[in-house]
């Protein structure tokens, strides 16, 4: 059927889990060519904006050792962590560090200041992608796959032919929309 050929085309993306340690080791390689390693050949940190601390040499090393070895410890823990852990957006990905000084701590600030948003855009994505599918799948007598953040199923209503997301999803800071099926014709 013609549901059955859109539904193949539309496969579920890959797992938060396998998707977060590409994207976070993506934007570590960034973050280092924009910021970190233009930074220690210029002498200065100095590049964000105008009024931005300058760090001594010493320090620059150590708040680039220390935002490499953050992202390396969550780009590692990603795989086995759950997906509402990874995704909640008050876990930050980069913490303050009580070797470095509140200057030192700012620039981790700056380094870590897309991770919150990046993990929501995919948390929403492959949420959206789920809800979408399941519809499908009901459509076509299918068993729907669970919403990927908080493996919880999607709630169908078949009198009001409504899908709903999962209300787990509620105080992680999503709110997706309910999706209605239309009658067939």
């Amino acid at each position: 059927t013609a549901l059955e050929q859109w539904r193949a085309t539309m496969p579920l993306p890959e797992s938060i889990n396998d998707t977060v340690p590409k994207l976070f080791t993506g934007e570590w390689h960034l973050s280092m060519r924009m910021y970190a390693l233009p930074a220690l050949i210029s002498g200065e940190m100095g590049i964000f904006n105008e009024g931005t601390p300058k760090l001594e040499p010493a320090e620059q090393r150590a708040v680039i050792e220390s935002y490499t070895s953050q992202m390396s410890r969550y780009i590692r823990q990603s795989p086995t962590t759950p997906a509402a852990d990874l995704i909640d957006g008050s876990q930050a990905v980069i913490h303050y560090d009580p070797a470095l000084s509140a200057a030192g701590n700012q620039f981790l600030e700056i380094f870590g200041f897309g991770s919150r948003a990046w993990l929501k855009g995919l948390g929403t994505q492959n949420s959206v992608s789920a809800q979408h599918a399941a519809l499908l799948a009901i459509a076509l007598g299918q068993e729907p796959p669970p919403e990927p953040i908080t493996g919880k199923p999607f709630l169908w209503d078949p009198t009001t032919m409504t899908l709903t997301p999962p209300a787990a999803l509620e105080p992680l800071g999503f709110a997706l929309k309910p999706l209605n099926l239309p009658a067939a014709r």
